[in-house]
């Protein structure tokens, strides 16, 4: 009977062991300018920090933006992109995040945004006040060719977390695609007080983004290692028994 238990648990031991090793484990690539995207569930924030009249590090401005890679049908790729207005009430009374944008690699052919409604796309612009050209952007109000200006649209002090569902047609076969340069558009930038001893009354500017290395989502044991554990339990027990009728 002890070999019979010893048996089982080495094999239980082996089969888990061969599973762990071909068990890929999905997450996006991570540096301080790009993320690269590899398979469905990989997900990148970036945070964003605030920059008026080519000034950097404006206090209290700041943005973020989540990546989640929910779909591949061929090379067309599907993301939810949650945008967050992060700016600090206790320095702002008024901000709005107006566009949010990124480059891509491999290129664009498309992109589609399903929801929510009056949120759009616009590929191959630039953003002001320095920032530059900008290959995708998205937008809920103001011109439909240009990533400037957001009109009266986006995401104001306060206001909740927006999620976009977009659908993005890529050049060449994905994945892998990157993702970089972020930037963001403020609009309506008003401070409480003076800030850098300058006042801000419905002014705009722009803001670099960064990823986080920590934003992979959190370490869960998957299958294969339940099944280790499992064989060693089966291995531990079927020595037990030999030891005992020894």
């Amino acid at each position: 009977m002890n070999a019979n238990y010893f048996g089982t648990g080495l094999a239980a031991l082996i089969g888990s062991a061969l599973l762990l090793a071909n068990t890929a484990y999905a997450t996006p690539v991570i540096t301080s300018t790009s993320v690269k995207f590899n398979a469905v569930g990989d997900t990148a924030t970036v945070k964003y920090d605030g920059n008026i009249d080519k000034t950097p590090g404006i206090l209290g401005l700041t943005a973020e933006t989540t990546f989640k890679l929910t779909g591949i049908s061929g090379n067309v790729l599907n993301f939810d992109i949650t945008i967050s207005n992060t700016s600090s009430s206790t320095l702002w009374s008024d901000t709005r995040v107006s566009v949010i944008g990124f480059n891509t690699d491999p290129n664009l052919a498309s992109v589609s945004v399903t929801a929510p409604t009056g949120w759009f796309a616009v590929q191959n612009s630039s953003f002001p006040n320095g920032f530059g050209n900008i290959e995708l952007c998205f937008k809920e109000d103001g011109g439909t060719n240009n990533c400037q200006s957001g009109g009266g649209g986006g995401i104001s002090l306060g206001e909740s977390s927006v999620t976009l569902n977009v659908a993005l047609t890529f050049t060449g076969n994905p994945p892998p695609v990157t993702f970089d340069n972020f930037g963001v558009r403020y609009q309506s930038l008003t401070s409480i007080d003076k800030i850098n001893g300058k006042s801000y009354k419905g002014d705009s500017g722009t803001g670099n983004g960064t990823p986080l290395d920590d934003s992979v989502p959190p370490f869960e044991i998957p299958e294969p290692v339940s099944l280790l554990l499992f064989g060693a339990g089966l291995l531990g027990l079927g020595f037990s028994r030999r030891f005992k009728l020894a």
